[in-house]
């Protein structure tokens, strides 16, 4: 793993601040793209959502071992997932 030097043991200081560095350049890309989500009205991310799902069909289409896997998996196991994405945004939307 770049970035890890170990001396004597312990974490030295250099891989701290590297990870510092990493973890500011994240932060401050999350900041711009929640200015550039601001400028999105509610049909741009309609049109995005719908532009994943057609894009996550294509690939279970064209890709075989995709699309076995898709249909070997219990459909609840898909309902599940999508409960504990939804979770959040719905509370925010509806409880906020």
């Amino acid at each position: 793993m770049a970035g890890v030097r170990f001396v004597f043991g312990e974490v030295s200081e250099v891989w701290v601040d590297e990870s510092f560095e990493i973890l500011k350049r994240r932060y401050k890309m999350i900041k711009e793209m929640n200015k550039k989500v601001k400028k999105l009205d509610v049909w741009d991310i309609g049109l995005t959502k719908l532009a994943v799902a057609a894009f996550v069909l294509f690939v279970i289409t064209i890709w075989p071992a995709a699309m076995t896997w898709v249909h070997s998996v219990s459909p609840w196991w898909f309902l599940a997932v999508f409960v504990i994405f939804a979770i959040k945004p719905m509370f925010k939307f509806y409880l906020k």
